[in-house]
C-alpha cells in the first residue's frame, strides 16, 4: 500500500489531499474543502488577446504592459507573420514593417510612451541591438558612446522608458576598445528625444554616496525608475 500526495483545484484554491492506495483500493483521505466566496466582478475590459487582428496578422503575444502619463496603457508584442506591434491606448500604433528602409525585428518587451504621441522600444535594427522611437532610429550598436573615451562604442541598448515631456532614458552597454565585448554600462538620457541631445547621467565608476558603481559589464541594473516629470531617479 501506498500514499499519494496531489493537489486538487477548486474556484481558483489549490487544496492538497492525501489518497491512500492499494490493490483495487482508492482512497481520499482527511480532505476539508474551506468555504468559497462568490467570485467578484471585476470592472474592466481585455484589451488586446492572442489571435486578435489589429494588424495585417494576429497577435501571438502581449508584452508587459505599461501605463504612461496620459493615463495609456501600452505595450509591444508579437504577430504571427514575424512582424510585431506597438500598442498604445485602444489600438496598434506601429508595426514594424511600417519602416520601408530598415529591417527591425528581434523586439524587446521593455517599451514605454509619454500620452503625446511618443514611444520607444528596442528591437533590432538591420541585426543590431538598437533604440527606436516614433521618429525612427535612436541608436545602435557600434556607434560611438556618448560620454566616453574616442573608441569606445555601445555594446547594446536596452531598458528604455520615456517621461511626460518626452525624454527617454535607457541603459546602454559600453565596449571599449571595440572588440565586441561589454567592459562597462552607462545610464543615458536624451531630453528630447533625439541622438543629438544624448547625454551620460550615470557609468560604471561613478561614485554614489561613498561608494563607486562596479565599472563592469552588469554595474548598472536594467531595475530603475525615472519620475514623471525627471526629477527624480532611483537605481538598482
Amino acid at each position: 500500500m501506498r500514499s499519494l500526495d496531489f493537489s486538487v483545484r477548486a474556484s481558483g484554491l489549490q487544496l492538497r489531499a492525501l489518497a491512500v492506495a492499494g490493490p483495487r483500493l482508492a482512497a481520499l483521505c482527511s480532505l476539508v474543502l474551506p468555504s468559497i466566496a462568490a467570485a467578484a466582478v471585476v470592472p474592466a475590459r481585455v484589451v488586446l488577446q492572442s489571435g486578435e487582428m489589429p494588424a495585417a496578422a494576429a497577435v501571438v503575444d502581449v508584452g508587459p504592459p505599461f501605463v504612461n502619463a496620459g493615463g495609456e496603457v501600452a505595450f509591444v508584442g508579437n504577430l504571427n507573420d514575424g512582424d510585431h506591434y506597438v500598442f498604445i491606448g485602444n489600438s496598434v500604433v506601429w508595426v514594424g514593417s511600417d519602416d520601408l528602409a530598415q529591417t527591425l525585428d528581434a523586439v524587446e518587451q521593455t517599451m514605454d510612451s509619454n500620452g503625446a504621441g511618443n514611444f520607444v522600444y528596442a528591437p533590432d535594427i538591420d541585426g543590431l541591438d538598437g533604440l527606436y522611437t516614433d521618429a525612427g532610429t535612436l541608436a545602435t550598436v557600434g556607434q560611438p558612446a556618448v560620454g566616453f573615451a574616442a573608441g569606445a562604442v555601445y555594446s547594446f541598448h536596452g531598458g528604455a522608458s520615456m517621461t511626460a515631456d518626452g525624454a527617454i532614458y535607457w541603459v546602454a552597454g559600453i565596449d571599449l576598445d571595440a572588440n565586441g565585448s561589454t567592459d562597462t554600462r552607462g545610464f543615458y538620457r536624451t531630453p528630447d528625444g533625439t541622438a543629438a541631445s544624448i547625454e551620460l547621467l550615470l557609468a560604471g565608476g561613478d561614485m554614489i554616496d561613498g561608494f563607486i558603481v562596479d565599472d563592469d559589464a552588469s554595474g548598472i541594473d536594467f531595475f530603475y525608475q525615472v519620475s514623471e516629470d525627471g526629477a527624480h531617479r532611483i537605481h538598482v
